[in-house]
């Protein structure tokens, strides 16, 4: 669960540190593949057109020589390029553009060869100049617009990279180019629906699968922290951000979140909550505690299916394996779309070395007639890289594909509601799809149907004109959070499965065993990907941050170094490595690092209040100030705040020192709470150990 906002956009941030860092290595090597193609495609083909003789200039048997002339240099140009001596083709692509100013090609070759040659910006203006002769002429187009992204002018690149595939929809470079574009500005989800073209093109393109993850894992994270922003104290937020401390082993905080959700949530938007205090248990070994939140769940709202899995799940702790498997054989068939796309969690969910065996020694026949596809399903998630969802079939048919229909009719409304109760979501979201909702909990409701259902593109598209209606509405963010989050890991996980032995497949291989904390099998894949990629820094990033969160500064420091000798304007390394030497209090070699990062425009609150520290530590008081007050959504124990009370106090600012102090002191009261209840549930004392 890869949701990133408000105070755990930080720990996401650490998280997935190598996601940004990969994307800008991928998208230079895309940038290089393509030059290849264009060499032997159209760039070294020679100009046919006529040499034009200078104004003045007497015709007959000079215009004879210049028209010569020309056609040896651009043969010897072409012999540079195809020796790849950019260089000296630049200069004789020069001298035949003086000679043949009207021509196109002449000027796209003159600028393929400053691109080749490193001379981005000169590349720039001889390409648009053959582009004014010839507009729709596509390697100018092609190649003026990868310049573009390359020179970081995005928004300059997306104009003839358009025009190329209007000439060539299916061209993959420029496909690849336009999506660089648009991740460069930001825009996420054009970037994704870009590689959404690539891949019903070549639909076992493992690249561009790879990419579109990038792209929604950031749209899941920018949308997070805007339901953050907006409406922190929601029960959408409170619920996103319980089920992020769930992915991130945080019971207690998890379990503290999602209280908070049941208080602001109304009646209607409870659905689940008590399913995810079960899940909050489970992470904190209380099996019974866990099965009475299901079934408290269960009372309310009979249908409910990741209750069902939740007590799926109680059954195999208690390795009551045919009971386990009735429940899961129950989900799948009342639905199969639910039952598979919630896989992933129920695995991450069992027993260490319980799962597997369970599995396989299960005879068939001990649990119900046709139950065979859900344990088939169960054991292939466990063993495989592959995803139970066909993902790519989701990229056949979206909504917004979909011709205009009529309005909603109540009667429909009130039998998907239904449907949704009774946990058929598939049911549900097949009813409403045809009809033009009217609304915004018609809207919601189909999301939240799709979404249960594992049609994820399908929930974005149905939520995303809501979200751009109102902004701020919690529920529109939170399923647009949702859909991006499950779209990002099913779309890497099935670039793993098309090419696991590339480099990137590898990282990711890393990533997925690193969350499920098998710290042996994330270290074997990234050392893998560090001997399939040595140039890369993505590796090393990964094995860093592993050293990173077990608190073994000393390797982290020297991974990282490697990382940034690779990549030295990499943002997560530079904010690792600072964040190591702020820890080992080493704080003047911190604050380049934390500065370079924050320079990359990351946003990072974890950063500043990093430099914060570090200023303080060096007698920077006023900047220290600055970047402490930025960080202050990230103090979580009072430490913030008290460094910000011994520099006002030291300022001699009473009031703003008093007022420090107080929210410090409370801080770490709630700080101390959290750690006694851990022991608490560590030691079995569990006489107070909620307060609520």
């Amino acid at each position: 669960m890869k949701m990133l906002m408000g105070r755990m956009t930080e720990a996401g941030f650490r998280r997935r540190v190598n996601l940004l860092k990969r994307m800008e290595r991928f998208l230079g090597a895309v940038s290089l593949r393509c030059m290849a193609a264009l060499l032997i495609a159209s760039a070294i083909s020679p100009s046919t057109a006529p040499a034009q003789v200078p104004s003045g200039q007497p015709s007959g048997g000079r215009a004879a020589e210049a028209e010569d002339a020309a056609e040896v240099l651009g043969r010897e140009a072409e012999q540079d390029l195809a020796k790849q001596d950019y260089a000296a083709a630049t200069q004789k692509y020069e001298r035949l553009a003086s000679l043949q100013p009207n021509s196109a090609n002449v000027f796209n070759n003159l600028g393929l060869a400053y691109y080749m040659a490193g001379m981005r910006r000169e590349a720039v203006q001889p390409l648009q100049k053959a582009l004014r002769l010839k507009p729709d002429l596509l390697s100018a187009n092609l190649i003026l617009g990868m310049d573009y992204v390359q020179l970081n002018e995005a928004e300059q690149a997306i104009a003839p990279l358009e025009r190329a595939l209007r000439q060539d929809g299916n061209n993959r470079d420029a496909l690849f180019a336009l999506a660089s574009a648009h991740f460069a500005l930001k825009h996420f989800e054009r970037a994704a629906e870009v590689y959404q073209r690539e891949i019903k093109v070549r639909p076992n393109d493992s690249d561009a699968w790879y990419a579109m993850g990038l792209c929604y894992e950031h749209l899941a994270e920018s949308t997070s922290r805007r339901l953050s922003e907006v409406a922190g104290q929601s029960a959408f937020n409170q619920r996103l951000l319980g089920e992020f401390m769930l992915e991130q082993d945080r019971g207690v905080e998890a379990e503290d979140a999602l209280h908070r959700a049941l208080a602001a949530a109304p009646e209607k938007e409870r659905d689940g909550l008590h399913a995810g205090l079960g899940f909050a248990h489970l992470c904190l070994g209380e099996v019974e505690r866990a099965q009475d939140q299901f079934q408290t769940e269960l009372q309310g709202n009979p249908g409910n299916m990741e209750a069902k899995l939740g007590l799926a799940v109680v059954a195999m702790k208690q390795q009551d394996w045919p009971k386990a498997f009735g429940r899961l054989c129950e989900i799948n068939a009342t639905d199969s779309g639910f039952f598979r796309s919630r896989l992933d969690f129920f695995v991450t969910l069992l027993p260490e070395q319980a799962a597997a065996p369970a599995v396989n020694g299960l005879a068939t026949d001990a649990v119900a007639p046709g139950c065979s596809a859900a344990i088939d399903l169960v054991r292939n998630e466990i063993d495989s890289a592959e995803p139970a969802m066909n993902f790519a079939d989701e990229f056949r048919v979206s909504a917004s594909s979909m011709p205009p229909a009529r309005l909603s009719d109540p009667h429909v409304v009130a039998a998907a509601r239904r449907a949704t109760e009774a946990g058929r979501f598939t049911e549900c979201a097949r009813a409403l799809q045809p009809f033009k909702l009217q609304g915004s909990d018609e809207v919601l409701l189909l999301a939240r149907c799709q979404a249960f259902s594992g049609r994820y593109l399908m929930a974005l598209d149905a939520v995303q004109g809501l979200v751009k209606a109102e902004p701020e509405n919690p529920g529109a963010l939170y399923w647009q959070a949702e859909a991006a989050r499950r779209l990002a890991q099913a779309a890497m996980r099935r670039a793993v499965s098309l090419n696991p032995d590339s480099w990137q497949g590898q990282v990711l291989l890393g990533d997925l065993f690193r969350q499920r904390k098998k710290w042996d099998l994330a270290v074997a894949h990234y050392q893998s990907a560090a001997r399939l990629k040595p140039d890369s820094p993505g590796p090393l990033i990964g094995l860093a941050t592993i050293h990173w969160q077990m608190g073994q500064n000393a390797e982290a420091e020297a991974a990282l170094k490697q990382a940034l000798q690779i990549a030295p304007d990499n943002p997560s390394a530079n904010f690792e490595l600072g964040d190591v030497y702020v820890r080992m209090r080493r704080f003047a070699e911190a604050v380049p690092y934390l500065e370079r990062n924050l320079a990359q425009g990351s946003g990072n609150l974890a950063a500043h209040g990093d430099l914060g520290k570090a200023f303080a530590a060096l007698g920077r008081d006023k900047e220290a100030i600055a970047e402490l007050t930025i960080a202050l959504p990230t103090d979580e124990n009072g430490e913030l705040h008290y460094q910000l009370y011994v520099l006002y106090k030291k300022d001699g600012q009473t009031s703003l020192a008093q007022e420090a102090l107080s929210k410090s002191e409370e801080l770490r009261a709630r700080d101390r709470e959290d750690v006694r209840r851990r022991l608490d549930r560590v030691t079995g004392t569990t006489g107070s150990s909620s307060p609520h």
